[in-house]
């Protein structure tokens, strides 16, 4: 079972945490991105990032993390390059600052508790981040808003 967990911060929602069925955030998407699509597409659509910065180098996952800032645009997307793969994988997606975008589900920056639990499930965990954190530690990926 994957575990999400939603966070708030400054009482724009309860932080929480929820216990869902596999493929809760696989199908979720920002603007159209999902987890999961390849950096290119992001690239396409939002031409070369603002700045491009390099992150940790997980051993156990042979994977390099990347973050592609947007800030005009109020996105970061954080990615994975294994060496001998072909591109590099949207892990992350942080959306901030005035941005509009929302997930698939409609959750966005502003949405409240309950439309996150009616969406999502029943929330426990905080983290104050963000003002909402999905977090699926199956894929090890989250939507952050």
């Amino acid at each position: 079972m994957k575990k999400i967990f939603a966070a708030v911060s400054l009482g724009l929602l309860v932080a929480a945490g929820l216990a869902l069925g596999a493929g809760v955030l696989e199908n979720d998407a920002i603007d159209g991105i999902k987890l999961s699509d390849d950096i290119k597409l992001v690239t396409d659509k939002y031409g070369e990032a603002e700045k491009k910065v390099k992150g940790e180098y997980e051993e156990a996952t042979g994977c390099q993390n990347w973050t592609y800032k947007y800030a005009a645009k109020g996105l970061d997307f954080r990615t994975c390059e294994v060496k001998g793969m072909e591109g590099q994988a949207v892990t992350d997606i942080m959306v901030y600052g005035k941005a509009t975008a929302k997930t698939a589900k409609g959750i966005g920056i502003g949405s409240g508790k309950e439309e996150v639990e009616k969406i999502y499930g029943p929330l426990s965990k905080s983290d104050p981040q963000y003002d909402v954190g999905l977090i699926d530690e199956e894929c090890s990926c989250s939507i952050n808003f």
